[in-house]
């Protein structure tokens, strides 16, 4: 991460955009290492991620934007689906955070592969079942 002075943190994998005080957007850039979007929130006295991006790589920086922007680490993870563009960053945020699902996904996340699975999922689940893979944005 490089931070010009009086600008916000930047990345070659993202260029972060204030959507509203405490509110950034994360937004991918093309051919680098986040293959898609994410959020860091301020919630005063806690920091939230949306979606932990494809890579480690991408997440760190993420991680490391949320503790520029808000002075904490980040407490919760919450991620928008199962794909794993949008959640093997977790990885990063593990031992720090809470990792959460919406509720529409939190079943799907549980029948991925086991070594998904204990990357993604916040609460593993008995053993996952095989499912049908689905493109995205499709039910």
């Amino acid at each position: 991460m490089q931070q010009p002075e009086n600008t916000l943190p930047t990345s070659e994998h993202f260029q972060l955009e204030r959507l509203a005080d405490g509110v950034y957007a994360a937004i991918d850039i093309e051919g680098q290492a986040a293959h898609s979007n994410a959020g860091i929130v301020d919630l005063g006295d806690r920091t939230l991620i949306f979606d932990a991006f494809l890579t480690p790589t991408a997440a760190e920086d993420l991680r490391a934007a949320a503790e520029h922007l808000t002075g904490r680490a980040a407490t919760t993870v919450v991620n928008s689906h199962t794909h794993t563009d949008h959640c093997l960053g977790n990885q990063v945020f593990a031992r720090m955070s809470s990792i959460r699902a919406i509720n529409s996904s939190s079943p799907k996340m549980g029948k991925r592969s086991r070594a998904v699975k204990r990357v993604v999922c916040a609460r593993p689940q008995a053993t996952p079942a095989r499912s049908k893979r689905r493109p995205h944005g499709r039910r």
